[in-house]
């Protein structure tokens, strides 16, 4: 990251925040099916995800 600019960096980060920001819910929606399909045996992979 050190290689690009300061100001490049930040409209890409922006971006990137403006795009989570809008898909927020489905993100969410997807995290939830993901945890509930897991096998909770292995307890550290569960709180990763």
């Amino acid at each position: 990251m050190k290689l690009i600019k300061s100001e490049l960096k930040n409209n890409v980060l922006k971006s990137m925040m403006n795009i989570l920001d809008k898909r927020r819910n489905e993100i969410i929606e997807a995290n939830k099916k993901d945890l509930e399909a897991f096998d909770r045996d292995d307890q550290a992979m569960y709180d990763r995800l």
